[in-house]
């Protein structure tokens, strides 16, 4: 900018090395760029020349050069001294030592009185919106230094906290040998660096120092400290803590986010890249939500699902090193330019209220190409008017959906109503060139979908097509169309072919038998989906799903792909169990599973690799994520297959197999058989467990983006009647 100078400035705190110096006094010493260098020299001991310079009428000036720190002197000028502070001594305080002062300790009216008072005794307290600043600053400190050792008596204070501009602002102290380490670029259990954010976030939020032992290097202390914080969070939410979600999330995921991460290759081409992706999403991302969260009178929450519209407040890291400022209304990022990751896309910019820059995220309201015109939508004059319908089980397969929209009709003040007697609550828009309208049970199960379908026909008469999208649990391997044997990974799409009650039958002393029969869709759906057996059609269905998909996470960050190395299928005859070096009663048989080991992760529970079952589609994924191909490496496939529907959670690999076998089910799901006699209904759900013991919850959100890809996609594809 003209009238700017565009030197970039470095701001060094050096401790006062020198042998008679106090341990704990600093330099302050301000680096700028210069012009001439003159008489040179290499540089042996930075803290000298540093020492020797202060004070003296002089700049000095450093140049790094080969693997070499060299230096000159330049006289000071006039102009020069006015520029620039006199070199002080300050004194530091570390974090650590503000914990156990107990600065971090909520406020009591006591103090709020004191300070009042103008007592000069009356300790100086954290508020919440300081230390959720301070730690979404951790968070992107560990982002730029996931390799370096992290501990809370090396970040450093210069200056007490005030409380009234927010501003205080840390610096991480370093030897002259930067800590960084190839050992902590491998992840598993018991990370020291993500074990030591995990145990200050803890630390702040508490206001008490934890008295456990982080090691610098991995080992059994750090496996045990692994197991302590984690059934301590598990305690504390259970005995209704005042952690918030997106903080605990953010906790969690220091603790659980080597399982994403420990097959990507240290040194790998895109390896930081894919580092710094799962880092963001699952901890930095949550911790500036929380942040968010404590401004709400500057209109910048985040608004999820409904009304998506802020990204974030603050811009995510692209490159190693960093400025950070922390305002305690406000984080402020400087980044050094770089080719930021997919998953920071850049996006349009608005001004917020404050002035700043604000990342918003641009939502076209049609799939159109440049170039093209298309008339804006009109909405329908009534209900007759809605030809496609959408069900969702589960609030986070509706959240997916309804990121498909291109409008909502209630928001532009379009009310369709409903007939006396209809107790579903109904959403009403456009997705792509069809009405639709949007419907989320009350509950789980057949009984709840087969009472909201009654009332949808009676208020809803002219639907053609329906579909009961969300999330499913299936079958490792399903039968190929040539006779051999696909693989079935979490994410892909089962699209509804048939449909059995597998619940339904009679009941034997030494068996059960299904009388259920087999439901064919009704011919108008079977003619459309007859297509996917085609090669064009389901290439075309599942290239443009894979489009739809990275919209969809574009609008949330929650649907990102959770990383192939989370997709663990372990051998059927193996349990979900406790390891045995921790005392569990699970272990006393094979086949029983106690209340706590179902709670829990197969990272948690200790479950062993070696009884993983080796997929080549799994290994192919990885290798397009070690290349830092994430976008071709979560491409779902799609599946037409057959649905075991039935009032029952699967967690069983041997009732799975069995049923699978006997009954040429694909997957397995709990409200199409309240559906599929009334409606012309096509069922699309993403696989999100095995319907084993190892079931657990972490890839339902991407599972269900998939779902709402394929759905939008075949709605694209499916042609309506003419009225």
């Amino acid at each position: 900018m003209p009238g700017q100078s565009t030197s970039p400035e470095l701001q060094l705190f050096l401790s006062a090395c020198s042998d008679n110096a106090e341990p704990e006094s600093w330099k302050v010493v301000h680096c700028t760029s210069g012009g001439q260098r003159d008489s040179q020299k290499e540089i042996l001991d930075l803290c000298y020349e540093m020492t020797s310079a202060s004070g003296q009428n002089y700049k000095l000036q450093l140049l790094p050069q080969k693997g070499q720190l060299l230096s000159s002197r330049m006289p000071m000028l006039s102009h020069d001294s006015n520029n620039h502070p006199i070199l002080k001594n300050l004194t530091s305080q570390s974090l650590a030592e503000r914990i156990t002062s107990g600065m971090f300790k909520r406020q009591t009216v006591r103090d709020l009185i004191a300070q009042q008072q103008g007592n000069q005794h009356a300790k100086v307290h954290y508020t919440l919106k300081a230390k959720r600043a301070l730690a979404a600053e951790l968070g992107y400190c560990v982002l730029d230094f996931f390799d370096a050792s992290l501990d809370s008596k090396d970040v450093c204070f210069f200056g007490p906290l005030d409380n009234h501009t927010g501003r205080d602002r840390f610096y991480r102290s370093f030897s002259s040998q930067f800590p960084s380490s190839p050992e902590f670029r491998a992840f598993r259990i018991g990370h020291p660096v993500l074990l030591s954010l995990a145990k200050i976030l803890l630390e702040l939020d508490d206001g008490e120092a934890i008295p456990l032992d982080i090691r610098p290097h991995y080992g059994k202390e750090n496996d045990r400290a692994w197991l302590q914080l984690l059934s301590s969070l598990d305690v504390l939410q259970e005995g209704g803590a005042r952690l918030e979600d997106s903080y605990t999330e953010a906790i969690r995921g220091c603790l659980n986010v080597h399982s994403q991460l420990q097959h990507v290759k240290a040194e790998g081409p895109q390896a930081d890249m894919l580092i710094r992706d799962k880092l963001y999403h699952h901890i930095v991302q949550h911790l500036e939500t929380a942040l968010e969260n404590c401004l709400p009178n500057l209109g910048l929450k985040r608004q999820h699902s409904m009304n998506p519209e802020i990204e974030s407040i603050m811009e995510p890291m692209n490159k190693r090193i960093r400025t950070i400022e922390n305002n305690a209304d406000s984080v402020h990022v400087s980044d050094i330019p770089g080719e930021p990751s997919d998953a920071y896309r850049e996006l349009p910019r608005r001004q917020d209220g404050l002035g700043k820059d604000v990342p918003v995220e641009s939502r076209p309201h049609s799939d159109m190409k440049a170039g093209s015109f298309k008339e804006e939508a009109q909405p329908p004059k009534d209900r007759c008017g809605f030809k496609a319908a959408i069900i969702c089980a589960l609030p986070l397969e509706f959240d997916a959906i309804r990121s498909l929209f291109d409008s909502i009709w209630q928001e532009q003040y379009h009310h369709y109503g409903k007939l006396k007697g209809d107790t579903n609550h109904y959403v009403n828009g456009r997705i792509g060139d069809l009405d639709v309208v949007v419907l989320l049970l009350y509950s789980m199960g057949k009984v709840s979908a087969g009472t909201a379908a009654a009332r949808l026909q009676c208020s809803y008469p002219e639907l053609e097509v329906v579909f009961l999208a969300g999330i499913c649990g299936g079958i490792p391997e399903v039968q190929s169309p040539n006779g051999g044997k696909r693989e079935v990974l979490l994410g892909d799409v089962v699209v509804s072919s048939h449909m059995v009650q597998y619940d339904f039958g009679r009941r034997y002393q030494d068996s059960f038998v299904t009388k259920q029969p087999i439901h064919t869709a009704r011919k108008l759906i079977n003619n459309f989906l007859i297509h996917l057996k085609t090669d064009v059609f389901l290439d075309d269905v599942t290239a443009r799903s894979a489009e739809i998909l990275e919209r969809i996470q574009q609008s949330n960050p929650k649907y990102q792909h959770p990383g192939s190395a989370s997709d663990r299928l372990y051998e059927p005859t193996y349990q979900h169990q406790i390891d045995t070096l921790v005392l569990c009663t699970c272990f006393s048989s094979p086949s029983l599973i106690c209340e706590r080991c179902r709670g829990v992760s197969c990272d948690e529970a200790g479950c062993d690799e070696k009884f993983l079952v080796a997929r080549c589609r799994l290994q192919e994924k990885m290798l397009l994520e070690e290349q830092g191909d994430i976008c071709e490496a979560q491409k779902p496939l799609i599946f037409l297959g057959r649905f075991g529907s039935g009032d029952t959670v699967l967690k069983s690999s041997k009732d799975r197999d069995g049923l699978a076998e006997r009954l040429g089910i694909a997957a397995f799901e709990m409200e199409s058989a309240g559906l599929w006699e009334d409606l012309p209904c096509i069922v699309v759900k993403g696989v999100c467990d095995y319907a084993d013991s190892h079931k657990n919850k972490e890839w339902q959100d991407f599972a269900a983006a998939t779902s709402a890809s394929v759905v939008k996609a075949l709605l694209e594809r499916y042609i309506i009647t003419d009225n």
